[in-house]
């Protein structure tokens, strides 16, 4: 178990994220931690303790503290103290969330926790993809700003649900990464156009909405390929 005291440089009205790697951990990746600095004098920062539970993968074990607050402050990143290891000696490495399939993860408002598990299909941008149920039946977009993660592999993923100006729901990677490992590539699904998106699924911001005149099965997280009959040209070969 790792313990150490966190808080934000003084005078900084914000919340500042702190990231917790230890690299050969069974089965974390990584963990963050938040502290609002919002009001806190020099005289009193408001220490608060945290603490984490990993097994290690081998005898020894690199402990390493990150954050990117400070890269567009300077001197504006959280502040820690006080880190003490200890060995609680053998055991069962700490249970993984129960996951919970994409659609179900839409269903949550805003800044709920919410735990989902996928094989990734799409990475969009450097800070961004996409997974999706095993079985094909939903998919949701990931957002994070700290590891870049590939397609064909499987992971169960923590973080905060929230909507993003497009309406489109995601998961702000705000916990901690499980089971990164290699899986079989999925396919994209085959359907016609005017399937594409569908119908909203739940109610909305506690659900996902779905397109314009949208109907049927809630779609938009899927890898997809849109098939259909070309009726229209515009000279292009």
């Amino acid at each position: 178990r790792v313990d150490f005291k966190l808080a934000g440089q003084p005078s900084f009205d914000q919340v500042n994220t702190l990231t917790l790697e230890i690299p050969g951990t069974v089965p974390l990746l990584h963990a963050d931690f938040m502290f609002d600095s919002t009001g806190k004098p020099p005289t009193d920062m408001g220490w608060v303790q945290k603490s984490y539970v990993y097994q290690a993968g081998s005898n020894t074990s690199t402990i390493m503290f990150s954050s990117w607050d400070a890269y567009y402050v300077y001197f504006s990143g959280p502040v820690i103290d006080d880190v003490v290891v200890t060995d609680l000696g053998p055991g069962e490495p700490p249970p993984v969330p129960a996951p919970l399939a994409c659609g179900e993860a839409k269903k949550h408002g805003d800044g709920e926790l919410v735990t989902v598990a996928g094989v990734i299909t799409l990475v969009p941008t450097a800070s961004d993809f996409y997974i999706e149920d095993a079985n094909r039946s939903g998919g949701i977009r990931v957002r994070t700003s700290r590891y870049s993660l590939t397609p064909e592999h499987s992971v169960t993923v923590t973080g905060l649900m929230e909507t993003m100006p497009s309406g489109e729901r995601r998961i702000y990677l705000k916990g901690s990464i499980y089971e990164y490992a290699a899986a079989t590539a999925l396919l994209p699904l085959e359907m016609t156009n005017k399937a594409i998106g569908g119908g909203p699924i739940g109610t909305p911001p506690q659900g996902q909405p779905g397109v314009a005149g949208g109907t049927g099965i809630n779609n938009i997280g899927l890898l997809v390929r849109p098939t259909g009959l070309v009726s229209n040209s515009d000279g292009w070969d």
